[in-house]
């Protein structure tokens, strides 16, 4: 009787350990694909601290005239050594007697206005001064949170992939990873640029001045330019005169019939 009980119980401890194995690993399974189905979102816990300070983006504009533009330039450069900046860019033409240099400069943002000031000392004349200011605070904010965000989401598809025991979901995840990484690369980039312009302010320089290759020709030579171009004067009437040669032969063969006639006529009142 003992035997026929203890079997009994054993059998009614095995058909209630099996049913919940099963279920065990069947909720397993359908977490796994709501998890897929549903992206997981950052929480607070893994989103980092945004920098909500204010965010100015400063630029300025100034145009000068100067007898030598090389010296402007040089004295620019110099002013931005000495402040910590650079030239970015600089771009140099002429049109008639006027040689054109634009200047691309980056400075510091705190020093900004102190560059500004300095470039009173530029040799020549300032002829024009525009500067901006812009608040980029909502952009910057904006900007890095979604960025924190993005990688806290890539985060959570790497916990997944490493869990994931399916083939579909794991190419399922790995898309999902690979499209999140090229849109964060994408926003890094750009946050990059917006930084960059935060840290230095740009400042174009526009320099005027002579052009100091062009020399004025001497009285010698104005001379020898004015009878060669009498010279070109005589030869262009000569080649004129020839070319309308068609002309010159009607008038010839005019002029002769007119003297036949008045001597025609003439004869006629002698009779």
């Amino acid at each position: 009787m003992k035997t026929i009980l203890s079997a009994l119980f054993i059998f009614l401890l095995y058909s209630c350990s099996t049913p919940s194995a099963t279920s065990s690993s069947e909720d397993r399974m359908v977490e796994s694909e709501a998890l897929l189905a549903t992206p997981p979102t950052p929480t607070e816990s893994n989103t980092q601290t945004v920098d909500s300070a204010l965010k100015m983006i400063k630029t300025a504009d100034i145009s000068f005239e100067s007898d030598n533009s090389l010296s402007a330039v040089q004295k620019v450069n110099e002013l931005l050594k000495n402040l910590g900046g650079y030239t970015e860019q600089e771009d140099n033409s002429s049109s008639g007697s006027y040689q054109y240099t634009t200047l691309k400069c980056r400075v510091p943002a705190v020093k900004f206005e102190a560059f500004i000031d300095q470039l009173e000392g530029v040799p020549g004349k300032m002829t024009g001064k525009s500067i901006q200011r812009k608040d980029v605070t909502r952009e910057y904010v904006e900007t890095e949170t979604s960025i924190n965000a993005q990688k806290a989401l890539l985060n959570r598809y790497v916990q997944l992939l490493a869990k994931a025991t399916k083939m579909s979901d794991m190419l399922e995840i790995e898309n999902k990873l690979s499209e999140l990484k090229t849109t964060i690369d994408i926003s890094e980039n750009s946050f990059n640029t917006l930084k960059k312009q935060i840290r230095y302010s740009e400042v174009q320089i526009h320099i005027t001045s002579a052009n100091s290759e062009i020399v004025k020709p001497s009285f010698g030579k104005d001379l020898k330019n004015a009878f060669a171009n009498g010279i070109s004067i005589f030869k262009n009437l000569v080649l004129g005169l020839i070319t309308l040669w068609p002309l010159w032969i009607l008038a010839i063969i005019a002029i002769v019939f007119f003297r036949n006639y008045r001597q025609k006529q003439k004869a006629k009142k002698q009779l």
